[in-house]
C-alpha cells in the first residue's frame, strides 16, 4: 500500500438539509496512522462529517477518498471501517465473546480463525478474562473497551470513533483515553475522533481539525492551535483567552501601531493584522500576562488594571482584574516561596503584556 496516499481525503464536501448547510465546504487530508480529531461545538458539522466518511450519511456534493478510492455511494460495510460511539450498542444478550465476535461473524469467517481473532481483541483492550460475562456484568468503561475491541477485531484500514467517552466519568474518562493512545501507537490504525471537549482533544491528537458552521477554521496540532491560532474563533475556543478591543492607529513601516482602552498603545508587526485601520481584537493568554504592583521598564505594555478577585491554587494564583476601560482579563501567575508575590483584591495593579504574546484579529 503506498504510504504517500492519504488514508483519508475529503474534497470540498458539503452536506446540505434543505437550506441549511451542515458541512459547507469541507476539505482535508488524513495521513496513514495519524490520530486527527474533529473538535468544535454542537451543530458545528464534525459528527455529520464522520457520518459521511462511514456511509451513513452521503455528501451532497464532494468526494470522499480512502486510500485514493472514492467511497462515495458504497455502502457502509463495504469500506472497512471500525466505528465506536457514545453509546456503546452491545447485544444484552450476547456474551463479551460474542459481541466481539459479531462483526467476523456476519462476514463468515472460519469459526477458528474467529476465536483467535476475539482472543486478540479482548487481550489488546485486557479484558481477555471477561469474554464469558454479559455487558450487564461490565462497567460502563469495560462496556467501552467490549466496543472498542469490536470496532478493532476485523482490523479496518480506519477506526472512527464519535464522542466515544462523554457517557464516562472524568477518571475513568482519562483512562480509557490512555488506553486508546496506546493501541493507536501499538497498531498504527489510523483513527479520526470527533469530541467537543478541548483538553480531551488537546491529549489524545497528533492533529486537529477546529469546526465552526460546517467548515472547518483551522488544522494542526495541539501547540500550533494554542500558540499560533489563525482566527479569533480557534483563539477562543482552544484554551483560555484573554480579548481586549484595540484600534489600528497608525502604521511605521512594518510596524503597527495599536490604542487600547484607555492610554496604551501595543505595536505589533503588520504581519499581524490583514486590514490597515479599524477595530482589531487583541488575543493574550492568563499565563503569559505579568501582574505587578508598579508599572515596569521595558517593552512591555502597561495596562492598569485593579485587582477584583484572587484564586489560590497552590503552584499558581489566578487573578480575575479590570481595566480602566472595564475589561476583564484573567491571569494566571506562577506561585512558590522562591516567587510568593501575592496581590490582594482591590489592589491597583499593572497588567504587563509583551507584544509578541499578543495575537491580533481584525474585526470582520
Amino acid at each position: 500500500m503506498n504510504d504517500t496516499i492519504p488514508a483519508v481525503q475529503l474534497t470540498d464536501l458539503h452536506k446540505r438539509y434543505g437550506d441549511f448547510a451542515a458541512v459547507d465546504g469541507v476539505s482535508l487530508e488524513v495521513r496513514k496512522g495519524e490520530f486527527l480529531t474533529f473538535l468544535g461545538s454542537s451543530g458545528s458539522g464534525k459528527t455529520t462529517t464522520l457520518n459521511m466518511i462511514a456511509g451513513f450519511d452521503e455528501p451532497t456534493s464532494g468526494q470522499i477518498r480512502l486510500n485514493g478510492i472514492s467511497v462515495v455511494g458504497l455502502p457502509p460495510p463495504r469500506r472497512n471501517i471500525g466505528m465506536v460511539f457514545q453509546r456503546y450498542t452491545l447485544f444484552p444478550h450476547m456474551s463479551v465473546e460474542g459481541n466481539v465476535a459479531f462483526p467476523l461473524s456476519v462476514r463468515a469467517l472460519p469459526k477458528a480463525e474467529i476465536r483467535e481473532r476475539v482472543r486478540n481483541a479482548l487481550r489488546l483492550v485486557q479484558l481477555e478474562q471477561f469474554g464469558m460475562r454479559r455487558p450487564s456484568q461490565l462497567s460502563g468503561g469495560q462496556q467501552q473497551r467490549v466496543a472498542l475491541a469490536r470496532a478493532l477485531v476485523y482490523e479496518p484500514q480506519l477506526l472512527l470513533m464519535d464522542e466515544p467517552l462523554g457517557a464516562l466519568d472524568k477518571k475513568l474518562r482519562e483512562e480509557i483515553q490512555l488506553a486508546i493512545r496506546k493501541l493507536h501507537h501499538r497498531l498504527g490504525v489510523t483513527i479520526l475522533y470527533v469530541t467537543h471537549d478541548q483538553e480531551e482533544a488537546l491529549r489524545m491528537s497528533d492533529r486537529i481539525a477546529v469546526f465552526q458552521h460546517g467548515r472547518i477554521e483551522q488544522v494542526g496540532s495541539g501547540e500550533d492551535l494554542y500558540h499560533r491560532p489563525a482566527t479569533a474563533f480557534v483563539a477562543g475556543f482552544v484554551g483560555n483567552s484573554n480579548f481586549l478591543r484595540g484600534e489600528v492607529a497608525e502604521r511605521r513601516g512594518h510596524q503597527v501601531a495599536i490604542k487600547l482602552a484607555g492610554e496604551a498603545m501595543l505595536t505589533v508587526p503588520s504581519g499581524s493584522i490583514a486590514t490597515a485601520a479599524g477595530a482589531v481584537r487583541i488575543m493574550v493568554r492568563p499565563e503569559e500576562i505579568e501582574l505587578a504592583p508598579e508599572r515596569g521598564n521595558g517593552a512591555q505594555v502597561a495596562i492598569s488594571v485593579e485587582v477584583g478577585e484572587r484564586i489560590f491554587l497552590g503552584d499558581v494564583v489566578t487573578y480575575q482584574v479590570r481595566t480602566a476601560g472595564g475589561e476583564i482579563l484573567s491571569v494566571r501567575q506562577g506561585h512558590s516561596r522562591a516567587n510568593p508575590r501575592v496581590l490582594d483584591v482591590g489592589t491597583q495593579a499593572f497588567a504587563m503584556i509583551a507584544a509578541e504574546r499578543c495575537h491580533v484579529f481584525a474585526v470582520a
